[in-house]
This record gives C-alpha cells, sequence and structure tokens, in this order.
C-alpha cells in the first residue's frame, strides 16, 4: 500500500462530528507494554487445566475475545493489584478458581496466562464452541466456547482509573488479538453472552458505551496495518476529555481539536471542530434551584435577605414570591416578625421558554 492510499484510508475512518454525542473515537495510538507473570496449573488450587507448568491448549484456537470488568472498586484493585491478587489465589489454599488472560487499566496491563490456553472466565463451564444452553433466568441462548476458546480480558474500575482510557487501551489490545488469530470484529463478546452474568457490568450499564467501545475497536482494527501514530490535541479538555468522553458542558460550546498524525514518518496535522450541546433548560432550572438552596437562601434570618433575579451561571431568571410579605417582601425587604415565623419563599426560574416553581421554607425572628 502506498503512503497515499494509507494516508486516505485514515482520513476516511478517522472522523470528529460537527455535533458531539457522549464519547468520541479518538484513536488510542501508543504502544501497549505487556508484563508477563503466568499463573501454572500446579498451584494449590489449580486455577486453569494442566499439569505442572504446561496449560491445555485451545481446541481449534481462541476464538472470542472475552470483555468483563472486575467488580473491584478498591483504590488498590488496579491492574498490579489484580495481577497480584490472581497469585494469591493461586496459591492459596482457599483460593478461587478463576483464571484470565489480561489484566488491564489506565497505564498497565498484566498476562497472566498464554492467549492460547484454557482459562477459567466465562462461566460456561466445558461448554464447547459452537454449542448454545438455553438460560431459563434470562431467557436466552448462552453460547458456548467462553473458557474453552475465549481469551479473557479483565476491566478495572477502581475510582483512580480512568476508565474511558482503559477501554481505549483496551480496544488496542482486543486489535491486536484479533490480527493475531484471524478473527473478525463479531467475536468480541461479553462475559454475558456466556453465562448470562451481568458482566462487564460498567459497559452494560451505560447508555452507548459498548457500541463506542466495539467502534473503537473497529477502528483499531482497520488502521492497525497502517502504523498510524495519532497525538490529539484539545483546546478544551475539561468537555472533551482525551480519552475521548464527553463532559456536557452548562451551555453549547465549540471544542476545537487537531489530530497531529504520524505514517511512515510523515507527519499531518487535521483540524477540527465540534460543538457540545449543554445541558437542557429542565437541567439548568434544577441546577438553579440547587444552588438556591446550598447557597444563596437561609434556612433562617432576621435581616434582609438576596432575592437575586437571575444566576449568571445558568443564565436563569428568578421572580420571587413571599407567603408573608409583611415579614420578607417579594424584594427580600425584612420587618421583624412579633414572634418567630415560618415562611414560603417562591421562586418562578424561568429558563429558554421553561419556567418553574421552587418553595424555600425559612424561619424568621
Amino acid at each position: 500500500m502506498s503512503i497515499e492510499e494509507k494516508w486516505k484510508k485514515f482520513e476516511k475512518h478517522i472522523k470528529v462530528p460537527e455535533v458531539a454525542g457522549r464519547w468520541l473515537n479518538l484513536i488510542y495510538t501508543d504502544d501497549l507494554v505487556i508484563t508477563k507473570d503466568f499463573i501454572y496449573p500446579d498451584t494449590n488450587t489449580k486455577l486453569r487445566p494442566g499439569i505442572g507448568k504446561k496449560g491445555v491448549k485451545m481446541p481449534g484456537g481462541p476464538q472470542y475475545i472475552v470483555i468483563h470488568d472486575t467488580g473491584m472498586p478498591a483504590i488498590t484493585d488496579d491492574a498490579k493489584g489484580l495481577n497480584k491478587y490472581i497469585h494469591d489465589q493461586a496459591n492459596s489454599p482457599d483460593g478461587r478458581v478463576a483464571s484470565w488472560h489480561f489484566s488491564i487499566d489506565d497505564k498497565d496491563l498484566f498476562q497472566h496466562v498464554p492467549t492460547d490456553e484454557i482459562a477459567w472466565h466465562a462461566g460456561d463451564g466445558s461448554r464447547k464452541y459452537g454449542e448454545k444452553a438455553y438460560n431459563f433466568k434470562t431467557e436466552k441462548y448462552d453460547i458456548g466456547g467462553g473458557n474453552h476458546n475465549g481469551i479473557g480480558i479483565e476491566t478495572c474500575i477502581n475510582p483512580t482509573n480512568d476508565y474511558e482510557l482503559t477501554l481505549k487501551r483496551t480496544a488496542k489490545l482486543v486489535a491486536m488479538l484479533l490480527y493475531k488469530y484471524n478473527l473478525e470484529l463479531d467475536r468480541i463478546k461479553q462475559h454475558y453472552d456466556f453465562s448470562s452474568k451481568n458482566c462487564p457490568n460498567i459497559i452494560r450499564s451505560t447508555k452507548g458505551l459498548w457500541e463506542s467501545f466495539l467502534e473503537d475497536c473497529r477502528i483499531q482494527y482497520i488502521l492497525m496495518p497502517l502504523g498510524v501514530r495519532v497525538k490529539w490535541e484539545i483546546d478544551k479538555p475539561d468537555i472533551i476529555k482525551p480519552s475521548g468522553k464527553v463532559i456536557t458542558p452548562i451551555h453549547d460550546t465549540y471544542v476545537n481539536i487537531k489530530a497531529h498524525v504520524t505514517i511512515d514518518n510523515e507527519t499531518r496535522t487535521y483540524e477540527y471542530k465540534t460543538l457540545v450541546k449543554g445541558i437542557s433548560d429542565e437541567e439548568k432550572i434544577i441546577k438553579s434551584f440547587y444552588e438556591l438552596y446550598l447557597s444563596v437562601i437561609p434556612k433562617r434570618a432576621n435581616h434582609d435577605i438576596n432575592l437575586p433575579s437571575e444566576l449568571t451561571t445558568y443564565k436563569t431568571k428568578l421572580k420571587w414570591k413571599s407567603s408573608h410579605p409583611n415579614i420578607i417582601s417579594d424584594a427580600g425587604k425584612y420587618n421583624k416578625p412579633e414572634k418567630p415565623t415560618w415562611i414560603k419563599l417562591t421562586a418562578i426560574i424561568e429558563s429558554g421558554e421553561i419556567a418553574s416553581e421552587k418553595e424555600f421554607t425559612i424561619k424568621i425572628f
């Protein structure tokens, strides 16, 4: 393939939309450094089949790439922690009999089992590739071959981990494995497909995240033979993270993105501009209420109350009504009551064409 053909292929598949969704597919091209630290069949718990140091080969070789998440939210449950965990389980007489091939986070990548050997991670027992079993609980057919022919990848969800970046790195690992074993994109599966377990939980519970991940895998798969290197430059990284995750701003905001792309020692720069839609008028009203409740309107008072006509943060307009205007006027003017009195201040919050009334109860003394 000529250099110009490579550039055309890159330009065909790397696009930044005019209006951003929840994620942008900003391809990850940094090298993946794999630390191999294998567990062996001769451990106390025999975490994977085999004899001594020799595992059991997958019959027919790998057929699936199986995506998991750890379900382990502790700060220490990163890839290094997970590598320690699987070795601790392997060497403990009471250890858990489960194994997988890779653990990955936003910085590290560990391999525990050779990719052409069986590991216990998919929950489908010894069901073979091509077999199916009806799951009466979920009323669907679970496929087989997860354990016997699936390469298991655990993605870490610990709170110090950038999970979106972890998925970017995982997509590159998946593409590498697909190429190595001559597999198509439809061989990327979830743990759920084999045993109906709700795993990977974070991906499954986040609308659009699985589809975004598969698109990342697709782009990696197509562009990997080109040897592409991309350095992304984003002028508002608080709105679009380097991982491509979009953080919804308060107001509609344009974000400028540059892709510095290198193919065969030639570098070109592509410039994009994408609109990130702000929060809705309904959300602005709700957030305005929270700001008033937490920071503006007191719970008790013996003085004038500042009743703003606008919240500049959300550009919402405010009108006020008092239940006791003789004590606190609609403008917030204070008149000392004869005895402590509970009053209600009603804020009419307007954003765009929408208005909503929110009440605040205050003790005046």
